[in-house]
């Protein structure tokens, strides 16, 4: 296996570092709390009595806060309107770090169900929404700068009328309460999240409003995602509540490695990246076999990987399951753009023509062929709008250009690309 550069922080700045390994599995961070001048322990902050945010909000100096194990509350009453009958306005969000806060290092991912590691959990029924709750664990914007997410488990909860009355997630007639559980935005500095848990949010769609994330970054460029787990249910065993796992968009230059992305609730994907250029994955895993266990409102989870207004993509040696009922099959990936632009770190780039390549990847037989190749599709329309996709993606085993299918225009194409339409 070639070297394969990537990034390790080191307390001030993030420095290349070498591996020749690795794993495909989200392992648990280290338990140990960083020292030194850039850190300041969550103990030093909190005063008895204060919620999670009021214990942040005491940092008055650019600095790391570190946080022992336990399981900590937001305790807050949140969401955006249209609001609950009667609902005094509440925050927009449950918790958001300050932005001279410079990231938040905990004792341990932990693992879904357990106390286990550092978990900022989501205090049930405090969203005072009527529907869409939007993201309740937010950080960045202006005036913010570099930030590192660490050894932590991010846990959504329920948030009232998310269950049928069957029993499984679903809307109620009442009110789906659809949340993001973490968004990560327009830091002023490089953004690191590394062996972070997130789980239980609830989405019940493959688009807006429904299209929700266990973790979302946008406009973050340069971004390094390692060892980040999207897990949508709440218990083990249980059901799939979470939409999407993992997204980018409006990034250039993302690099993600060992992510895993399951049980994903809806007919949608584990990962997105959205209107972005020059992303890498290595080593990412989108569903798993044991998916079945927590279908979610529709009869099966999601997986499989989406692009949209993306071009430079690259991805090695994804890990694809596709779990669905029988009828509705899907495909593996998308990769779907019209001519959209935009003007990133002082460069204007386009999608039009957006390319990407898919190197050593390995999938499931979805559609029981013989051939057992990889389902590639682009939409058309994209949005609306005019396709601009006329070249196909490239799919690349052990340095050469294989077959695929290719779902363009309606038709199912067997391909080796770069093919022109």
């Amino acid at each position: 296996m070639s070297p394969v550069t990537q990034y390790v922080f080191d307390g001030k700045k993030w420095q290349n570092e070498v591996t020749t390994s690795r794993s495909s599995v989200a392992v648990a961070g280290a338990s140990t709390r960083p020292t030194g001048p850039d850190y300041i322990r969550y103990e030093d902050l909190y005063k008895a009595g204060d919620t999670l945010q009021q214990t942040f909000n005491r940092l008055t100096v650019a600095k790391i806060v570190t946080m022992p194990p336990g399981v900590f509350d937001t305790k807050v009453l949140w969401g955006k309107g249209p609001l609950l009958s009667g609902a005094t306005p509440p925050a927009a969000y449950a918790f958001r770090p300050p932005k001279i806060c410079r990231g938040i290092i905990g004792s341990g991912r932990g693992s879904l169900g357990s106390t286990s590691g550092t978990v900022i959990r989501l205090t049930p029924n405090t969203c005072r929404s009527e529907s869409e709750g939007g993201s309740w664990f937010q950080g960045g914007g202006s005036g913010s700068g570099s930030f590192i997410l660490k050894n932590i488990h991010i846990e959504g909860t329920d948030q009232g009328k998310q269950t049928k009355s069957d029993g499984r997630p679903g809307y109620d007639g009442v009110s789906p309460k659809l949340f993001t559980n973490c968004f990560l935005n327009n830091f002023g500095g490089p953004l690191v999240v590394e062996d972070v848990l997130t789980t239980g949010w609830y989405g019940n769609n493959g688009a807006p409003p429904g299209e929700t994330f266990g973790l979302q970054v946008y406009n973050c460029h340069n971004h390094i995602m390692r060892r980040v787990e999207a897990d949508g249910r709440r218990e083990p065993g249980g059901l799939a509540f979470g939409a999407v796992g993992l997204t980018a968009g409006n990034c250039v230059g993302a690099k993600w490695s060992n992510c895993y992305s399951h049980h994903s609730n809806a007919k949608t994907y584990a990962m997105v990246f959205f209107q972005s250029f020059d992303c890498k994955t290595w080593d990412c895993r989108l569903g798993d076999s044991g998916d079945g266990d927590g279908f979610g409102q529709f009869g099966y989870n999601g997986g499989g990987f989406n692009q949209e207004r993306v071009s430079g993509a690259e991805h090695y040696n994804m890990k694809i399951y596709m779990n669905r009922k029988a009828g509705d099959k899907g495909v593996h990936f998308n990769h779907s753009s019209d001519a959209w632009s935009a003007t990133f770190l002082g460069v204007t780039r386009s999608c039009n023509k957006g390319t990407t390549k898919i190197i050593d990847a390995t999938w499931n037989n979805i559609w029981s062929k013989p051939e057992n190749q990889l389902y590639v599709s682009t939409w058309i329309p994209y949005g609306g709008t005019p396709n601009a996709i006329t070249v196909s993606p490239e799919v690349i085993t052990s340095g050469k250009n294989v077959p695929f299918r290719w779902m363009y225009r309606g038709r199912h194409v067997t391909v080796t690309g770069p093919y022109a339409m």
